[in-house]
């Protein structure tokens, strides 16, 4: 029995059990999974059947029906949907719904104060996917007559949702952050990161979901995933193989622009340090990926930044369709481009313009063991983050311009090398990596007063152990 149904009107598959849309290129990927459980033979022989259906992209186009429709056999209806009377947004959340009445409709309600007329009322929703691309439409409600007593429950049950959140809003209180928040020891760290003048108004446990791994249904950036781990590989392949000379890794090494340093740039870090530092690159791609464009984006992206994020997900597109070599090393080209563009946004107003420092204070975040509650680390804890971040940066700039060289785009790496580093790799330089910099060095002065922690080169001295 096939386990899809393909609705031609939308361009979408929808697989029956799970009751979701399956995106372009993942269908054996999808019934290779948990829920499914098939072997890649069998996924393989069932994904070929659906190789040359049209299939819309749910991150480059909104998928809904134009009208209310009928409800959508194979997907799940809600029944407790909210549809704004002013226009086709619909959604699940009495804050949600609120918010887009406020942003979109310019609704002003004083506190204590009720509208004079409700913006919304209580409809049937769908939705074709859970991740990326998930967008509630109305639909019709099938029975014949809705009657009085089945209204009278869905308001009833909107009430108590209401009371609900009323109930959680102290809760919610100690999650949202606010300027006054966090009046604590580590005061002073959180003066000089002004995370809390970023973050502000966002719900901790919500926002730390943006830096998690992607999920299974998150395919694309699982693939972006995969193409950082294949970078950081290459970069590190490329000085131990000694494909670039001792002057460009001296170069890379120093923080000071237009010098060199004394010691090269050196790649030989153990496997575990390896993974640690570029789960950060993996982490910050895929915020980037996952809130442009979206109410989550509290960063400005420049037209550079702009185009290689269309340019990935073009290449992951085309990467699904023609799962080669070729189109594999397309997709590490514009992500590898990507990574350079966020490391050479300059910093001329405020510094959270940046998606890097953006997603550098929500890694700022940790969960309270045993709770759901969320809470800012200390200097001594987020050091290892800010070397992960420096480290794979130099990197990935080392691997941009060695690869250029290789593609006949310049006409030396060491000396496209000398001028980004100048650029984006230094002190002084007003860019996301001089912001990180200036951050390590006054953690090390801070902790090294407090006689806990030092730096040798690149090694972390903390208390009496080593972290490289």
């Amino acid at each position: 029995m096939d386990p899809f149904h393909y609705y031609a009107e939308y361009r979408v598959l929808v697989c029956k059990s799970c009751q979701y849309g399956i995106q372009p290129g993942y269908i054996a990927a999808h019934l290779r999974g948990e829920q499914h459980g098939l072997t890649r033979q069998q996924s393989n022989e069932i994904a070929v059947k659906y190789a040359d259906t049209d299939l819309a992209n749910p991150a480059m186009e909104a998928i809904v029906p134009s009208d209310i429709v009928l409800p959508i056999d194979h997907l799940p209806i809600y029944r407790d949907g909210l549809a704004c009377r002013r226009c086709s947004y619909v959604c699940r959340s009495l804050t949600v719904i609120k918010r887009h009445q406020r942003e979109v409709h310019n609704e002003r309600i004083g506190r204590g104060r009720r509208p004079e007329v409700i913006a919304w009322e209580i409809v049937w929703c769908q939705c074709f996917f859970t991740s990326i691309g998930q967008r509630y439409f109305r639909v019709q409600q099938t029975t014949s007559a809705v009657d009085q007593s089945d209204y009278a429950d869905r308001l009833l049950e909107l009430i108590h949702r209401q009371l609900d959140e009323k109930e959680e809003e102290e809760e919610e209180k100690r999650r949202i952050i606010r300027e006054s928040d966090e009046v604590t020891e580590v005061s002073a760290w959180l003066d000089r990161t002004e995370w809390i003048r970023h973050l502000e108004g966002w719900d901790k446990s919500k926002i730390a979901q943006l830096v998690k791994p992607a999920q299974q249904e998150e395919q694309e950036l699982r693939e972006v995933e995969n193409s950082v781990v294949r970078l950081v590989e290459q970069a590190r392949q490329t000085i131990l193989q000694k494909k670039v000379s001792v002057f460009t890794l001296q170069r890379l090494e120093s923080f000071q622009p237009g010098r060199d340093a004394q010691k090269p740039f050196h790649a030989n870090f153990g496997m575990d340090t390896i993974q640690r530092y570029q789960r950060i690159w993996k982490q910050l791609l895929v915020y980037v990926l996952r809130t442009v464009d979206t109410e989550w984006q509290r960063y400005q992206c420049t037209k550079e930044q702009q185009d290689s994020i269309k340019s990935i997900r073009i290449a992951i597109d085309n990467f699904r369709e023609d799962n080669s070599e070729a189109m594999q090393q397309e997709m590490d080209k514009y992500c590898l481009q990507l990574c350079v563009t966020l490391l050479a946004q300059r910093l001329d107003h405020d510094e959270y313009e940046s998606a890097v420092i953006s997603f550098l204070a929500v890694m700022g975040l940790e969960n309270i063991l045993g709770t759901s509650r969320y809470r800012f680390k200390s200097s001594a804890q987020y050091t290892p983050i800010l070397s992960g971040f420096i480290k794979m940066a130099q990197m990935l700039t080392l691997q941009y311009c060695f690869q250029q060289e290789e593609d006949n785009e310049v006409e030396s790496c060491r000396v496209l090398l000398e001028e980004l580093h100048s650029r984006f790799l230094t002190d002084s330089s007003a860019t996301p990596m001089d912001w990180a910099l200036r951050l390590r060095r006054g953690i090390s002065r801070r902790m090294t007063m407090a006689g806990c922690i030092n730096w040798i080169g690149d090694t972390v001295v903390y208390e009496l152990s080593r972290t490289d």
